[in-house]
């Protein structure tokens, strides 16, 4: 199944691998069980197989230690993050484990949330990445700005909880045990990054909102969109205090019926697993451009007009960087390499795709510090009325 596939032609090599693996392990059975008396292991018996154990042993320790991947016949060329879902920034302390929350986990502590920012660039602003899962799958795209030597990056996400933080959602998973802490965990970022924020830093939004205000309009989309829009504007007036802004993501393509539910690194060619044996988690999915962007076309419309709401809130695009306009369709492949890792989420070649755009947005949207007198609006003022629209 993770080779050449479970098909008929696969059917007599299997067999004779069946009839030698059995023969191979008779012999050695044989020789174990029926070997001469003069051998070590009729000889030494309790010498002879605490030896074997032990030998055994020293192997497993070293095929997990330096003996790791040695083995692996493989191609070696790829990005093993690309098929992998533990994300990480080399040379920082930033990747899933630390800076990828389940719902349900306690809040994070100023401690650890300090080791999800890289601060190689004193003095250069600092792009805080917030949101759901679909923010931690962009720690790619924070490796590739942190090799720009422009920015620091800050990745502090939590599954589940959209950023920031509203209710109600079209599917009121808000009231369940799962998701209480979504809330809370928003208002421990705000007061966190009230401390944290300075001139030039960008709050960087990323969530699959789809998932909050369901897929079709309906009777409680204007109240869903009014809640999130409220506590948008709210995050905006917060960060524009320090001296920051805000950065929304607009939607991404969606291949909702690719549903990736194996290891990606099987989707991987290899000379052991030729392109006509990939499982089927893991064929090409395209949707006409037009519809994608039509699906997307609710929450298009709500985040556009919370940013001509605020002059604190800038929209990016990351759709073109995926789907290109010129193309009539939308691929979840970009030639061989896969860009999603389900219907949504990105890979993280899909993630460094993005770069080159996001890179040139943010040469376009350079900050001024000005941005808004501290007299006029206060961090504590900001709080409070955060604080209202949530319980409203």
């Amino acid at each position: 199944r993770w080779t050449i596939g479970l098909r008929v032609a696969a059917i007599i090599p299997l067999l004779v691998g069946i009839v030698i693996a059995a023969l191979i392990s008779f012999r050695v059975e044989v020789f174990y069980r029926f070997s001469q008396q003069n051998s070590l292991f009729q000889r030494r018996p309790l010498l002879a197989f605490p030896l074997l154990s032990l030998l055994a042993s020293l192997m497993l320790f070293a095929l997990q230690g330096p003996l790791k991947a040695k083995l692996y016949s493989g191609s070696r060329g790829g990005d093993e993050t690309q098929t992998s879902n533990n994300k990480r920034i080399q040379g920082t302390t930033i990747d899933t484990a630390t800076c990828f929350l389940d719902p349900t986990a306690p809040l994070i502590k100023d401690a650890q949330a300090d080791r999800c920012r890289s601060s190689f660039l004193g003095g250069h602003p600092t792009l805080y990445f917030e949101g759901d899962s679909h923010a931690h799958a962009l720690i790619p795209l924070g490796a590739s700005l942190v090799k720009d030597k422009r920015y620091n990056v800050s990745f502090v996400t939590r599954g589940g909880c959209p950023a920031p933080y509203f209710e109600p959602w079209s599917t009121d998973a808000y009231r369940s045990e799962r998701y209480s802490g979504c809330g809370l965990h928003f208002r421990s970022r705000v007061r966190a990054l009230l401390h944290r924020l300075k001139p030039g830093d960008r709050l960087v939004l990323v969530a699959s909102l789809p998932n909050y205000f369901g897929l079709k309009e309906n009777l409680r989309t204007p109240l869903i969109a009014e809640a999130y829009q409220q506590s948008l504007l709210d995050l905006a007036d917060t960060a524009a205090s320090r001296g920051a802004r805000i950065i929304l993501f607009l939607p991404l393509p969606s291949f909702q019926q690719a549903q990736i539910t194996l290891p990606l690194s099987l989707c991987q060619v290899e000379w052991f697993r030729p392109a006509w044996a990939l499982p089927g988690d893991c064929r090409q999915v395209v949707v006409r451009r037009g519809e994608s962007i039509a699906q997307a076309n609710l929450i298009r419309g709500v985040q556009k007009q919370a940013a001509s709401r605020s002059k604190f809130i800038d929209l990016f695009d990351p759709f073109p960087s995926l789907c290109a306009t010129k193309d009539l369709w939308c691929s979840n492949y970009d030639h061989k390499k896969l860009l999603f890792s389900d219907g949504s989420h990105l890979t993280a070649e899909g993630a460094r795709k993005i770069h080159d755009r996001f890179a040139q947005f943010l040469n376009r949207t350079v900050t001024n510090n000005s941005l808004v007198n501290s007299t006029t609006i206060t961090p504590v003022e900001v709080l409070s009325a955060n604080s209202r629209s949530e319980h409203r």
